[in-house]
C-alpha cells in the first residue's frame, strides 16, 4: 500500500501554471523532484540530469520505472498553450525511445498536456495527487469554463504478476490554438458497453506483456452513469444513483479498469487510488471527503468538481493506495 501526496497551487510557494514557456516543466519538476514550501517532492528522478527548461526526462523511483518526456518550448500547434509528452520503457538520451507509446505513427507529437487556453501570463489552478510511481495532474485551463482537465502518467495496478509494462499515458488527443472540448479528453469517461479505444489512452503493450505501444480505453460501473462526453462514453463521477443510496445510506464508488482491444477485450488491471462515483454530481462539492466501508474501510477519499464533462473525479487521500 502507498499514499499519495496532494499539491495544489493554493500552496505556500507553490509555482504558477500559465501558458508560457516552460511552466509545465517547472511544475512538474516542483512536484515530482524539488518538492516546495512545505510539500515534499514525489522522489523521482530526471535520468538525463537537468535537460532544458523547455524539455525534461522524468522517471519514477518504484514501480516498473517507464520513462516519461515533456516537450513545453511553444513549438507545437497551440504553442505556449500545450506540451507535447511521449513515454516509454527506456531512454538512451532525452530524445531517443525504446518501445515508446504512443508511436510517433499513432500521435506525431505524444498526447497533448494542456497548460491554458491562452497563451500568456493568465494564472491557471492545478492539482497533482503523485507518489513515487504515479502521477494524476488536474488543470483549470479555461478551456471549459472552470472544469478541471486531469493527465495521468505512471503505473496503474496491474492483475499480471511481475507484470513489467504496466504503466499508463493519457492527456488530450488534439491541439489546437482553440478551444478544447470534452471530446477532445477522456480521462474523465468511461466506455459504455463498447471496445473502442479512447483518444490519447496509451499503455506499453497488451496482456501479457505482447506486442507495442497500445491505444487502450477505461470502463468502470457505467450501467450507473449518465451520459455525457464522446459518443459512447459515460462522465466519471456522474452517476443515476441518489445519495445517499436509499437502501442503505451507502455512498458507492467503483474501480476504473484499463482493458484493450483484445479478442476477447481484455482487463490490465485498474487505476491507482482512483475511482468512480456512482451517483449524480449534484450531490457533492469540490473539496467534499469521506470514509469508505465495506471493500473500503479503512480508505479515505476526496471529490475534485467539476471534472471536463461535469462529473466529479474521486481520489483516494488514505495509505491504502493499491500497489504491485
Amino acid at each position: 500500500m502507498a499514499q499519495f501526496t496532494e499539491y495544489r497551487s493554493t500552496d505556500g510557494s507553490a509555482p504558477t501554471m500559465t501558458g508560457e514557456t516552460g511552466k509545465l516543466v517547472a511544475l512538474l519538476d516542483a512536484i515530482l523532484i524539488n518538492g516546495y514550501g512545505s510539500k515534499p517532492a514525489a522522489g523521482w528522478g530526471k535520468p538525463f540530469g537537468t535537460g532544458t527548461s523547455t524539455k525534461e526526462v522524468y522517471r519514477p523511483a518504484t514501480g516498473i520505472r517507464h520513462y516519461v518526456r515533456v516537450l513545453d518550448d511553444g513549438t507545437l500547434t497551440g504553442g505556449f498553450r500545450d506540451a507535447g509528452v511521449r513515454a516509454g520503457e527506456s531512454m538512451s538520451d532525452i530524445d531517443t525511445f525504446t518501445n515508446p507509446y504512443p508511436t510517433v505513427a499513432q500521435m506525431t507529437n505524444g498526447v497533448n498536456w494542456r497548460k491554458s487556453t491562452t497563451a500568456n501570463s493568465t494564472a491557471r489552478p492545478w492539482i497533482a495527487f503523485a507518489d513515487d510511481r504515479t502521477l494524476y495532474l488536474f488543470i483549470q485551463t479555461g478551456d471549459n469554463s472552470t472544469n478541471w482537465a486531469c493527465y495521468m502518467f505512471g503505473d496503474y495496478y496491474s492483475y499480471v504478476p511481475s507484470d513489467l509494462y504496466s504503466s499508463m499515458l493519457t492527456g488530450f488527443s488534439t491541439f489546437s490554438a482553440s478551444a478544447l472540448s470534452s471530446g477532445d479528453h477522456k480521462m474523465d469517461s468511461v466506455l459504455a458497453g463498447t471496445s473502442t479505444a479512447q483518444g490519447a489512452h496509451y499503455i506499453a503493450r497488451r496482456s501479457p506483456g505482447t506486442g507495442a505501444s497500445t491505444n487502450c480505453y477505461k470502463k468502470g460501473g457505467h450501467g450507473f452513469a449518465t451520459t455525457g462526453g464522446a459518443t459512447s462514453e459515460t462522465v466519471i463521477g456522474n452517476g443515476i444513483l441518489g445519495y445517499p443510496n436509499a437502501s442503505d445510506g451507502g455512498l458507492y464508488i467503483h474501480p476504473i479498469w484499463v482493458m484493450d482491444q483484445s479478442s476477447p477485450e481484455c482487463i490490465h488491471g485498474h487505476l491507482r487510488g482512483f475511482f468512480q462515483i456512482l451517483h449524480a454530481a449534484t450531490h457533492f462539492g469540490d473539496g467534499d471527503t469521506f470514509s469508505g466501508a465495506g471493500t473500503y474501510t479503512g480508505r479515505d477519499f476526496k471529490l475534485i468538481k467539476s471534472s471536463f464533462a461535469g462529473g466529479v473525479y474521486c481520489l483516494e487521500t488514505s495509505n491504502t493506495v493499491d500497489t504491485n
